[in-house]
């Protein structure tokens, strides 16, 4: 964890990985409680921990490992259509991690997956008129 937060003291650095430890916290006071004491252990660093998470995640997607890789011979028709859903700006946040999920989808949709691919169609095509 150190490479990934090398502006912060060690001190502060091991204060703040058992402070964050606290956001899974089942009771929301202490969860809250956490994230003040977090930001305000950063604010001297001028730093906030949205930067710091930023700086901890990868800037471009992990490839899918070979095991888990869909196999285009398997997969429907419902990639291009997800895809072009995908590229329209009328989708709600649900709709876009659907869509998304759906094009890793190996082999066809199951029923439920059809009718909702089918329902956001249908949204699309009305908003654009």
């Amino acid at each position: 964890m150190g490479a990934l937060i090398p502006i912060l003291p060690d001190r502060d650095r091991r204060r703040l990985v058992g402070t964050v430890a606290l956001l899974s916290s089942d009771q929301p006071g202490e969860v809250f409680a956490a994230a003040q004491a977090a930001i305000r252990l950063l604010r001297p660093h001028r730093t906030t921990l949205a930067e710091l998470i930023e700086k901890a995640l990868p800037q471009t997607p992990t490839p899918w490992p070979e095991a888990h890789r869909p196999d285009p011979a398997r997969a429907s028709d419902h990639r291009p259509r997800a895809r072009s859903c995908l590229a329209m700006s009328h989708l709600n946040d649900w709709e876009r991690q659907f869509l998304t999920s759906i094009l890793h989808w190996d082999g066809p949709l199951t029923e439920r997956q059809q009718a909702k691919l089918d329902a956001i169609e249908a949204k699309i095509e009305k908003a654009r008129q």
